[in-house]
């Protein structure tokens, strides 16, 4: 009977040692690297600029800022990363954000007509009154959108996406919900893709629990 335990044991504890191996290796293999936040809030503040800056790819520097002030919400980049933009037409400076829905495909192509990827500042939107009439200039509108982005790295570039809520077009600003990239370079995501467990991680993680449910049951 003893003896039978510690078969049991063992076996739960090598169950549960695949598990944590596969998925310390799964982001080798490829996939969707998510990062879920706490709906940063990006608003104006009556005498100070609203600021957030975001390390996408973990390299310990910025790779974007937000900006929300004097009647504008936009973003600056740094390094390497571009994003999704238009440029605005001359004398006009920066570019004007493209807001992705959920599903739509994000890759080095198609992009939208007249899109291209572009670095420095673009705008999600910009509003001014004229007389009781607000106006606003801008691709981003009330609700939650993504915009997309690339990161050149050694292995080519990372694409991935950005999700924004903008609730108020007029109240300058919005909340940052999370960020996505593929590990893959130079492969395509879908705009709002959440990675899945993977069936082998499934597998494993049931085998560990089927494994606890039995050692659990042979003491009782």
């Amino acid at each position: 009977m003893k003896c039978r335990r510690q078969l049991i044991r063992r076996g739960a504890a090598l169950v549960v040692g695949m598990f944590l191996a596969y998925t310390m290796t799964a982001p080798l293999q490829g996939a969707v690297i998510y990062t879920d936040l706490p709906d940063i809030p990006v608003f104006q503040g009556d005498l100070f600029p609203a600021t957030e800056r975001l390390d996408l790819n973990s390299d310990g520097n910025w790779d974007v800022e937000f900006y929300a002030h004097d009647d504008i919400f936009r973003l600056s980049t740094a390094g390497s990363l571009e994003i999704v933009s238009i440029l605005a037409t001359p004398p006009d400076q920066g570019a004007d954000l493209h807001p992705y829905v959920s599903g739509d495909f994000i890759g080095a192509s198609p992009l939208p007509d007249g899109f291209d990827w572009n670095g420095g500042d673009a705008f999600f939107y910009g509003c001014a009154l004229f007389g009781q009439n607000l106006v606003c200039l801008g691709l981003w509108g009330n609700g939650v959108n993504h915009l997309g982005f690339r990161i050149e790295e050694d292995d080519g570039f990372h694409y991935g996406y950005i999700t924004v809520d903008t609730p108020f077009l007029g109240i300058h600003g919005g909340h940052i919900q999370g960020f996505a990239y593929e590990s893959t370079p130079d492969t395509g995501i879908a705009a709002g893709a959440i990675p899945e467990p993977s069936p082998g991680i499934l597998l494993c993680l049931g085998a560990a629990i089927y494994a606890s449910r039995r050692t659990r049951n042979r003491r009782g």
